[in-house]
């Protein structure tokens, strides 16, 4: 029941968002219109791990930072065929997470027309990191997988960039709707060269590409290619 609830409010603002695109997007992206809605937004579960106080801090400095990084991808990129991309969060809330089987992801995924599913596990240490587990289902073009796992520590100080494993994702995510949407082919360009731009910065920062940020860039280099 609480799952139905949950794809019905999503399906709703996904309907309404694609009833008010408006003229600029539909001349943009040919794809638009009909039974074809956008995929805008990112729902995000609650992680495990968090029962304890401290590790829910974290969690919620991590929702934060999500948040800020959603921002400026908007306006860093040319998402105009997407104007209500961001975090969907009911109440200001992560969601439970109703999803933990695959058949569930696909079915949410497919029934609430998001862009990404935000899941994972917060892990204790110095500092606490997070490990996502991101949903894209038939967004992930030439990727081996629908679901890309990255990391992120979480750091106190600090600020919201698009220098990181999660923005990779996204930027991938997005370029993959543009086609779908059937956009002008410079947008999904331009969002491939931002994942492949952001993944070279976390190789040059971190000396190796770790979880699935190698087959991430291997898949980006393949979509450059068509």
């Amino acid at each position: 029941m609480r799952l139905s609830l949950e794809l019905a409010g999503l399906a709703a603002l996904a309907l309404a968002a694609c009833l008010g695109a408006g003229a600029a997007r539909a001349e943009q992206c040919a794809g638009i219109g009909g039974q074809v809605q956008p995929r805008s937004h990112i729902p995000m579960f609650i992680y495990a791990g968090t029962a304890d106080n401290d590790a829910k801090s974290h969690f919620e400095r991590f929702r934060s930072l999500i948040g800020g990084k959603l921002s400026m991808l908007a306006e860093e990129t040319r998402l105009d065929f997407l104007p209500d991309f961001g975090l969907y969060l009911p109440g200001g809330q992560p969601l439970p997470d109703t999803v933990q089987r695959q058949a569930d992801r696909d079915r949410y995924w497919d029934k609430t027309n998001a862009l990404q599913l935000l899941r994972g596990t917060v892990w204790p240490g110095q500092p606490y990191s997070v490990e996502s587990a991101i949903y894209i289902g038939g967004l992930r073009g030439s990727l081996p997988h629908t679901e890309v796992r990255v990391r992120l520590p979480i750091q106190p100080e600090e600020v919201p960039t698009t220098n990181d494993s999660h923005s990779a994702v996204t930027f991938f995510a997005l370029a993959m709707e543009a086609r779908r949407l059937k956009c002008d082919p410079a947008v999904s360009i331009h969002l491939l060269g931002k994942a492949r731009s952001v993944i070279k910065d976390i190789r040059r920062r971190s000396g190796s590409l770790v979880g699935h940020l190698a087959e991430l860039e291997a898949a980006v280099e393949a979509e450059l290619k068509k």
